[in-house]
C-alpha cells in the first residue's frame, strides 16, 4: 500500500509540475497581454505555489489536456479567461 502511494506522489508531483509549464505559464503570459495589473500576476510565486498544489491533487483531471494539443489549448484559453472574470 505504501509503495502504491509513493509512485503516486511521483505521478502527481511530475505531473503538476508539467502542468504549471505547459498551462499555467501560458495562461499567465496570456493574462498579461490583456491585464498586467491582475492579481494573479502580483505574487507569481504564490500563484504558482497555488496551481501545483491544487493540479497535484487533480492531475487525474488535468493530464487530459497535457496529453492533448488542441484540448490544451481550449484549456489555457478558458482558463485565461476565468482569470480575467475575477
Amino acid at each position: 500500500m505504501l509503495e502504491w502511494l509513493y509512485y503516486y506522489t511521483i505521478f502527481a508531483l511530475s505531473g503538476a509540475i508539467v502542468s504549471w509549464w505547459s498551462i499555467f505559464m501560458p495562461a499567465l503570459y496570456l493574462l498579461c497581454k490583456e491585464d498586467c495589473h491582475h492579481a494573479m500576476l502580483r505574487s507569481k510565486f504564490l500563484s504558482s505555489i497555488v496551481w501545483i498544489a491544487i493540479a497535484f491533487v487533480a492531475i487525474p483531471m488535468i493530464a487530459i489536456p497535457l496529453l492533448s494539443r488542441k484540448t490544451r489549448i481550449a484549456f489555457i484559453h478558458n482558463l485565461t479567461l476565468g482569470f480575467l472574470k475575477h
